[in-house]
């Protein structure tokens, strides 16, 4: 009775795996490594960009407005059914990708990506600053020689300057770049 069991459950799990997989296939996925961080975590480390669907140009409209008419906290609850891929330093669960932008330039394609920022429980606790930058950013640019360079800004704010531009400002640092960029799939 107990293989039967164990084979079931086994089944199961596969086929949960699988169905998980068929409907979020993977896209593309990149290698990176942060560097030139400062502050507590200033070692280089390793993050992986896992990309699974990208953002339609009907969904970037709508997030827009959600931006334009509700500000930043809209947009985070906007965000959150928006599930495209993943971001994550090796060997740590991540986050999800919620928006994923393609751009054809003169200098190669460009990958742009905004992810909800991970926030722990101290964050909330002690309510500092950290809270109003909720999202994280990525951008990738695969050159048309297929060099590739990046950036990352870990906690971002995003609002709408006046003259109806994207405004993203980010916490105690510019942007952070990646290194040592490869395409894994």
């Amino acid at each position: 009775m107990k293989t039967k069991h164990l084979v079931f459950l086994i089944a199961l799990f596969f086929a949960t795996v699988a169905f998980v997989f068929a409907e979020n296939p993977l896209i593309e996925s990149y290698v990176a490594t942060v560097a030139g961080m400062h502050g507590a975590r200033n070692q280089p480390y390793q993050i992986k960009i896992e990309i699974a669907g990208y953002t339609s140009e009907e969904d970037a409209a709508k997030l827009a407005d959600v931006l334009k008419s509700g500000g930043q906290d809209a947009l985070v609850k906007a965000l959150a059914s928006y599930k495209l891929g993943t971001i994550a330093p090796f060997g740590r669960q991540g986050s999800d990708l919620n928006y994923v932008r393609v751009f054809n330039t003169d200098k190669g394609k460009v990958i742009r990506m905004i992810s909800n920022r991970e926030m722990d429980f101290f964050e909330y606790k002690y309510n500092g600053r950290s809270v109003d930058f909720p999202f994280s950013i990525v951008e990738l640019l695969i050159k048309n020689d297929g060099k590739m360079e990046g950036w990352i800004i870990i906690a971002a704010k995003i609002g709408i300057n006046k003259d109806h531009g994207l405004d993203v400002e980010s916490l105690g640092m510019e942007k952070t770049y990646l290194v040592s960029i490869q395409k894994k799939k």
